[in-house]
């Protein structure tokens, strides 16, 4: 988003309205508990600027939250698991990794019009190379329906704090 507002406004007009995991999270945890902080984990560093936008209080990275575990003694293998009262749709499940979104996107579309032709492009990670396709797909010279921009190679799960 920041680099479409910064560089290419013109594309701005095209661009999802569709909160974000975190921001769709927040709204859920807040109708419940309407007093609740709220904190995102998660390997993206972008994520900071979003939460202040959005108003999710705190973001912690992978990695600082596995300082907290290791600080206070917790094993997270030893834990019991948490039951998931309501399991993500599978196309959520990859929401977050390359070509993630649009399989999201295509299997809600083929949900309600089973002839819907998605014609999907991606960018794969945020270069010289990738700003050049984004002017030129905001000029008109090349074409898609839809077109998925991960600012990491692989997607969000390949986040600059991410761990190997």
């Amino acid at each position: 988003m920041n680099l479409i507002r910064r560089h290419l406004p013109e594309l701005t007009k095209h661009v999802s309205d569709t909160p974000s995991p975190m921001v769709y999270t927040r709204e859920l945890v807040l109708k419940k508990c309407p007093d609740a902080k709220t904190v995102f984990i998660g390997p993206c560093v972008a994520k900071r600027g979003e939460a202040r936008e959005k108003g999710v209080d705190y973001v912690l990275s992978f990695e600082e939250l596995g300082s907290i575990f290791s600080g206070r003694g917790i094993d997270v293998a030893a834990c019991e698991p948490w039951p998931v009262p309501r399991p993500a749709n599978p196309s959520a499940r990859n929401f977050a990794r390359s070509c993630g979104v649009t399989e999201a996107v295509l299997a809600e579309a083929m949900s309600k019009t089973p002839s819907f032709k998605l014609d999907a492009k991606r960018i794969d990670g945020i270069d010289c190379k990738s700003c050049s396709l984004l002017k030129l797909y905001a000029e008109g010279k090349l074409k898609a329906n839809f077109l998925e921009v991960m600012s990491c190679p692989g997607g969000c799960v390949n986040g600059p704090v991410s761990l190997n």
